[in-house]
């Protein structure tokens, strides 16, 4: 490491004792902390930038390097909570020339016993910033006696105001912690990127919400970038990881300046517990250090088609049930893949478990939604026409029609939901969100009339071209409560949040461990993705998956879901943005946003790769 620019040294104090006047403190660098390890052990190739000091609450730590990622091996025992040592005081100035250029670790008082206690560090003070620096430890050295300056363990009186700041900050640390990253203090403005299609004024609409967020019109320039599709160009400029996380088996201690009473109260209340109390939260303590401003975030992840994918999802779910002893088949409905028409291997199986009057659905096996492509047929020679299209890169997949479909006022639905994966390193991270809702058909269900796209297809890309959309349901949409009480009304025994809702859970936790190895192969260090799940009930009760989008519809169709699709993208946003761009806490605006924002979580944790292994 290349030689600190200043030099410290011990002032002579007249009443010092010999001791004192024999002690030497290291060598420091100006505007950095005193390292607590040996200097040996820091690379020599490191780069330190010397930017001025910044910072007010948490003040001063070892100055951002000018890389992206900060080596771990650089912070032990490193600590965002430990105590400090004030370096300078705003109310001693020192004037005289002999000591001008020198900063003071405690201001001297005539006749004070204190006296003995000072010694000063030779260098030029910051003139607009007060230097708080970590308590040192000396090497080599005798260690001089230093009043340090604790941190206020005390409970102080507590409002609404303050508890809600306490648990925001308590949250990102959750989130921090599971994921295995620090993040350091900034004062920085960020700026996100916002593509056009599937109501993006509403994702600006929620980025906005965020004032230390900027919008522009710049891709490269961003911090994060939202678009409908993967941008190869953003992806390429996140990094990959360098160390994996390791699992930490000391218990998560979140401090709180809040009884712990009030705490579990109000992590209960917003939320928190559907994470911290999964069996898939691990604490990962800290093992990137990363710098907020450098940091580039995509709404994507790199391999996000071997599931969202038709062909791909039943490839890679099938390669996940048999490992773990399950037919693929109790979990979605009966499926071939054919690759090459009607020669295909995969067809002639179809046709041995073809009877006539049965009704199939052939959907094209790649890079389609809304509804496109799709096809119900019962006639065999249809099929056999379908598939033998000539398209370039173009499979099928022909799978088996749930005939017997639960049916709401004689009309078909399906259930969509959110998912939300994160990826930070090796660690991948699934959530449920717990608001969903039912898409109805217009039409009543008829099984003989396969042509209707009215009656077979709930896509609202599809339904809302018929002139009676909205007719039985606002936008055609029910709620999770709503459809409880319609099975209350036929007499059901049917509870869904306790008999239907856990199916869905354990399918979506499922879909997520099939792809642990493959969406995240290239080892990228942070990204994300929101997916739309459908599924269907049947007469039975129950669940079947039927595919799962990487572009779901955020159109607000209905007032319910002018309230379920911005609370999902806001609480995704909490989870996958803010402990990784955090708000500044020194800012005007922090309180009172922090005071008016929606803190609650909907987000179950329902898989991480860590704890699954």
């Amino acid at each position: 490491m290349e030689s600190f620019s200043h030099s410290a040294s011990v002032k002579k104090s007249k009443d010092k004792s010999q001791a004192l006047n024999n002690t030497h403190l290291p060598d420091v660098k100006i505007k950095e902390t005193f390292l607590r390890s040996k200097l040996s052990s820091i690379h020599t190739s490191h780069n330190w930038r010397n930017s001025s000091l910044t910072g007010i609450d948490l003040t001063l730590f070892r100055e951002p390097p000018s890389s992206l990622i900060i080596p771990p091996h650089l912070f032990d025992e490193y600590d965002m909570n430990s105590s400090y040592v004030i370096i300078s005081n705003s109310k001693n100035k020192t004037t005289s020339k002999k000591i001008r250029n020198s900063v003071q670790l405690n201001p001297k008082r005539e006749n004070s016993p204190e006296q003995l206690k000072d010694f000063a560090i030779e260098g030029i003070p910051s003139q607009t910033h007060k230097k708080v620096f970590k308590r040192p430890e000396f090497i080599n050295t005798v260690k001089p006696r230093i009043s340090i300056v604790k941190k206020n363990c005390k409970l102080e009186p507590h409002n609404e105001s303050s508890v809600r700041e306490i648990m925001f900050w308590n949250w990102l640390g959750m989130i921090k912690t599971s994921n295995g990253f620090e993040i350091y203090p900034h004062r920085s403005q960020f700026k996100y990127y916002v593509g056009k299609g599937n109501n993006g004024s509403l994702v600006n609409h929620v980025l906005k919400s965020r004032f230390w967020w900027n919008r522009t019109d710049c891709i490269e320039e961003a911090n994060f970038v939202w678009t409908q599709l993967k941008n190869k160009t953003i992806l390429d400029l996140i990094p990959t990881y360098r160390n994996n996380l390791e699992k930490d088996l000391s218990p998560l201690i979140l401090e709180s300046k809040i009884p712990k009473s009030l705490l579990n109260e109000n992590q209960e209340n917003f939320g928190f517990k559907l994470i911290l109390e999964s069996h898939s939260y691990l604490n990962l303590g800290k093992n990137y250090f990363l710098v907020a401003d450098n940091i580039k975030a995509h709404n994507r992840l790199q391999n996000n088609n071997c599931i969202c994918n038709k062909k791909e999802m039943f490839k890679n779910l099938k390669i996940y049930y048999d490992k773990v002893g399950v037919n693929i088949f109790d979990k979605v409905p009966l499926t071939f893949h054919v690759e090459n028409g009607i020669s295909d291997s995969n067809f002639q199986s179809f046709i041995n478990f073809y009877t006539e009057g049965s009704t199939w659905i052939v959907k094209p096996g790649e890079a389609t939604n809304r509804g496109k492509g799709i096809k119900v047929s019962s006639s065999l020679d249809q099929i056999k026409d379908i598939i033998s299209r000539r398209n370039e890169n173009r499979t099928y997949i022909i799978q088996k029609y749930i005939q017997n479909p639960l049916l709401i006022n004689k009309r078909k639905f399906d259930i969509r939901c959110y998912g939300l994966i994160t990826s930070f390193a090796n660690q991948l991270q699934g959530y449920f969100f717990k608001d969903g809702y039912l898409r109805t058909s217009c039409k009543e269900f008829n099984i003989k009339n396969t042509n209707d796209k009215f009656v077979h297809l709930t896509n609202d890309a599809v339904q809302k071209n018929h002139e009676d959309y909205g007719k039985y349901e606002s936008g055609n949409k029910l709620s999770y409560y709503d459809f409880q009480k319609f099975l209350n009304s036929i007499n059901s025994n049917v509870d869904f949040f306790n008999d239907i809702f856990p199916q869905i859970v354990d399918i979506v936790k499922e879909t997520i461990a099939c792809a642990k190895d493959i969406i995240n192969d290239e080892g990228k260090l942070n990204s994300f993705e929101i997916l739309g799940y459908d599924f269907m009930i049947d007469s039975d009760f129950k669940v079947w998956l039927i595919e799962i989008n990487t572009n779901p519809c955020l159109e607000l169709s209905c007032s319910y879901l002018s309230k379920v699709i911005p609370d999902m993208l806001d609480n995704s946003f909490r989870i996958a943005l803010d402990p990784m761009f955090p708000p500044p806490e020194s800012h005007k605006r922090f309180k009172p946003w922090v005071k008016n924002c929606n803190l609650t979580n909907k987000y179950i944790l329902v898989y991480s790769s860590l704890s699954a292994n």
